[in-house]
């Protein structure tokens, strides 16, 4: 009486062939995401740059001074008036809570952002803080950096209130350095 199945040497075979083929699928599927990941974050340098843009027509806290938000999140910030209520919502909840520094903040899309308070020398107009006194009415930017560099996403966007998304691959040791905005040439180009 003969059994059927398959013998060893098919197995290997058809084991070795999945192995290939997904040697070939797992990288184009990770060059997708990062992809799909960086295209999303360049979308959310607009939606900061809207949000600010509202957010400045209203004196949300009172002071009878027409300001940007520093923050994302918390009291005055594109979220919400007292931290917690979300009674703003300029911006999603997510979006608010990616705020912050690379590997600390809880990415959107697998990228972090910062509020950047000032600009360099390659941004229009010079050296800046967007500070008047106490209040930043003179501009403002955005930083979005992947949260897991070569993972989420290489390349870092930037956004000021010109309104030009820059992108620029600076590596994973420099995301935590982009502390203003200063799209210097040629490493930042205007994204697509």
């Amino acid at each position: 009486m003969k059994h059927k199945g398959f013998t060893l040497i098919e197995l290997m075979i058809v084991v070795a062939i999945i192995a290939i083929i997904a040697a070939i699928a797992i990288p184009s599927l990770l060059r997708s995401r990062m992809a799909a990941n960086q295209t999303a974050a360049a979308a959310s340098c607009k939606a900061f740059a809207e949000a600010e843009e509202i957010y400045h027509r209203t004196d949300y806290d009172g002071d009878g001074i027409l300001e940007y938000a520093t923050v994302m999140s918390g009291n005055f910030s594109l979220l919400e008036k007292v931290a917690g209520t979300g009674d703003l919502a300029l911006i999603d909840r997510s979006f608010a809570g990616a705020e912050g520094q690379p590997g600390v903040a809880p990415p959107k899309a697998g990228y972090v952002f910062t509020v950047l308070t000032e600009q360099g020398s390659a941004a229009t107009g010079g050296s800046r803080s967007y500070f008047a006194g106490t209040s930043m009415t003179l501009g403002y930017a955005m930083s979005a950096a992947p949260g897991a560099y070569d993972s989420t996403g290489r390349d870092t966007f930037t956004i000021n209130s010109n309104g030009t998304i820059f992108q620029s691959d600076i590596g994973a040791t420099q995301l935590v350095h982009v502390t203003f905005f200063n799209p210097s040439t040629p490493a930042w180009t205007p994204a697509d």
